[in-house]
């Protein structure tokens, strides 16, 4: 089932330590990291395309 594949990839990138500090972090970095990876996926190769 494609959501539990994307449910587990969130889960990873929950693991993933967030370098910024505890004042700047407005949004999760999880999330933050799926954004990318989607727009990657779509075919943006350049990261000011990604936001």
């Amino acid at each position: 089932m494609p959501s539990q594949r994307g449910e587990r990839l969130l889960d990873y990138l929950r693991t993933v330590p967030d370098p910024r500090r505890r004042q700047g972090r407005r949004y999760p970095s999880a999330g933050l990291w799926a954004l990318l990876i989607l727009a990657a996926l779509h075919g943006e190769s350049h990261l000011r395309g990604m936001w």
